[in-house]
This record gives structure tokens, C-alpha cells and sequence, in this order.
């Protein structure tokens, strides 16, 4: 009886208690980039080939907990990312390091963004992460790897340009005279000879107010460099009597925060011939206004404007009213008057009249 019961107690532990203790053992970073680098190659332990998606579920679980080892594994996984054969299971490396804080991984992330083709794109996108959350780096990039982002702003293809305009918005230890130049440049560049693209894949808005956006989004991260830059690039608009660049200079000086763009960019709002155009200056004039837009944003909730690009979601068919609602709960929850997550248009009118009445 005592021998069948220790039995039945050492099966117990064997099911049940044995894989929680081996899973709270550390592992080595080699160890788990070994694995990554076995299941990005399709292969078991035996050789057997793998279930893609399975492979890729393991991967993804892997990677985080390589990330999770800190900042004593940053050496092994650059040594790593610099033997690797493989350039998927690269790229896997590179995230996970993104997931370690500190100056020495955002060193190398941007050494990797500005000259390891291969991974660039990881590192340009855990760069532009880190910064959000972070806020700008904590030290001068090097010359080399400032003179390489800026030759990727003039000369690259504009969806090139994405992830190093927000980027380069960050270098705030970095004079910031030639950055804004070559952004400016190339934003006027657009705006004057746009580029020659088609529809953009899920975008309710025009290409070329599509393209115009990601510079306005990556001017919103910079605003204290940018905005001395855009006012003088908008003065001189103004002289050389040029209405167009008038126009997307102002709704950066929104974008920015800029409180003496708000009355321009409401006409734009309400007025312009372009219905993208008119949808691209909300934000820019929330972000100026403030409070103010609310009045004109909700008379825009009932703008049956319809675009004639993406609309298989019925809520960003009229996407004129889709984008000013968005813009209102942004001012709400900016003065805490609405939980995050969905909102209903009763907790949002509500909110918006108890932000009305703040002084």
C-alpha cells in the first residue's frame, strides 16, 4: 500500500510538478537563441521538419524571454546578431534586444538601423518604439550615423523615410539645424512634386495626403526642434505668395502645437476643395486649437463626406466624421475626462461638455 502510494506521489511530481520547477530554471541566452535560430530553420531537435506556425509560436515566445534576460545577455545577442547565418532569425535578435532598456542598446540598435541592411527595418522599428516611450536619446548619435539618416531622407523612396524622420527627431543632443533642413526639404519636395504612387492597401485618404501624413506624424514627435524651422519655412511661404506650402506648413505648425495656426487651419477644416486635405488638417487643428475645435468637430460628426478609396469599414466610410470623432475623444481624454479603451457617444458628449466648462 505505502509502495503503490509513493508511486502514484512520484507520478504526480513527474506530471505535474516537474516541468514548473525545469521552467523556472534560468536559461541561457545562448540556449534560446540556439532554439530560435533551430526553429527559424523549420527544424525539431531530430532534424524532423516543423509546422510553420507552430515553429513561429515558439519563436515568438522565445524571443520575448530573450529579451527578459536583461541587460547581462546585450553581448551574446550582439555577438549573436554579427554570426548568424540566418538573416530572419537576425531580426528576431535584434527585437529582443530592442526589449532591453538602457544607452548601450540604443547605441547599437541605431549602428544597426543606419548600416546592417539586413536587420534595419527591426531596428529602425524598436528605435521609434523605444523613443516614444522613452523620449529622445540621452546622448550625441555619431556623425557617421547622422550623415547616413539624412542621405536616407533625400534620397530614398518616401516610404523609406518612415521610421528614420522619427528617429532623427530624437537626436535632441544632435545640432538640429541640418536635421530639420533635410526633413523640411524633402517634406516641400513633396508637397511641391509628390511622389507618383497608388492607393494605399486599408487607407481611407488619398496617396498623396497619405504620404504628406507620415510627415506631419513624425513633426508631432519633434515639436520643440521643428517648430522654430516651420515657422521660418512658413514666413517665407507667405512671401513667396505660395498657398499650397502655406497650407501644409501651417498644419505642421499644428501638428507641433502651435496656438496661432488654429483659426487658418479650422478654415482649411471646413473649406478646403480637397475632402483629404480637409480630413488631414483635424488634427492639426485640434492640436492647435485644443478645446476651441470642439464646437467645429462635433458640427463634423454629421459630415457625410464619403471616400472613394478604402471603405469596407462602414465607420471610416464617411471618414470626414470617423476622424473628427477620434480627434474629440483625444481632447477628452487629454483633460481625463474619459477612461482609456471605446468610448460611446454618451460618455463622450458628456465628457466634452465637462471639458468645456474648465477654465
Amino acid at each position: 500500500m505505502l509502495r503503490s502510494g509513493f508511486i502514484i506521489g512520484m507520478a504526480f511530481f513527474l506530471f505535474f510538478c516537474l516541468p514548473f520547477a525545469m521552467a523556472g530554471e534560468a536559461v541561457s541566452p545562448q540556449k534560446l537563441m540556439d532554439d530560435i535560430s533551430r526553429l527559424m530553420s523549420g527544424k525539431d531537435t531530430s532534424g524532423n521538419k516543423l509546422n510553420e506556425q507552430a515553429a513561429w509560436t515558439q519563436v515568438l515566445r522565445l524571443r520575448e524571454q530573450l529579451g527578459a534576460c536583461g541587460v547581462e545577455a546585450i553581448p551574446a545577442i550582439e555577438n549573436r546578431i554579427a554570426s548568424e547565418k540566418n538573416s530572419k532569425a537576425r531580426s528576431v535578435f535584434v527585437y529582443s534586444l530592442g526589449l532591453i532598456p538602457g544607452e548601450a542598446v540604443d547605441r547599437i540598435l541605431l549602428r544597426l538601423f543606419c548600416f546592417e541592411y539586413s536587420v534595419e527595418d527591426t531596428a529602425g522599428a524598436q528605435l521609434t518604439w523605444r523613443t516614444e516611450h522613452n523620449g529622445p536619446f540621452t546622448f550625441p548619435v555619431p556623425d557617421e550615423q547622422i550623415a547616413k539618416m539624412l542621405a536616407m531622407v533625400r534620397d530614398r523612396e518616401v516610404f523609406g523615410t518612415e521610421n528614420v524622420l522619427r528617429i532623427l527627431g530624437m537626436c535632441a543632443r544632435n545640432d538640429a539645424a541640418p536635421i530639420m533642413q533635410a526633413i523640411l526639404d524633402r517634406f516641400i519636395k513633396e508637397v511641391k512634386n509628390p511622389s507618383e504612387l497608388a492607393p494605399i492597401g486599408g487607407s481611407y485618404i488619398s496617396p498623396r495626403v497619405y504620404v504628406l501624413n507620415i510627415f506631419l506624424l513624425a513633426f508631432s514627435y519633434m515639436p520643440e526642434m521643428a517648430l522654430p524651422y516651420v515657422c521660418k519655412a512658413h514666413e517665407a511661404a507667405i512671401q513667396k505668395k505660395d498657398p499650397e506650402l502655406i497650407k501644409w506648413l501651417a498644419m505642421v505648425m499644428g501638428m507641433c502645437g502651435d496656438t496661432s495656426a488654429g483659426d487658418y487651419l479650422k478654415e482649411i477644416v471646413l473649406n478646403d476643395p480637397d475632402r483629404y486635405i480637409r480630413c488631414a488638417a483635424i488634427r492639426p487643428y485640434e492640436r492647435s486649437a485644443g478645446k476651441n475645435a470642439i464646437p467645429v468637430l462635433q458640427q463634423l460628426l454629421d459630415d457625410k463626406t464619403e471616400t472613394e478609396y478604402h471603405s469596407e469599414d462602414m465607420a471610416s466610410k464617411y471618414f470626414i466624421a470617423f476622424t473628427a470623432r477620434g480627434s474629440l475623444v483625444m481632447i477628452a481624454k487629454k483633460y481625463k475626462k474619459l477612461p482609456e479603451g471605446s468610448v460611446s457617444d454618451v460618455m463622450l458628449f458628456k465628457a466634452l461638455d465637462e471639458v468645456l466648462k474648465v477654465p
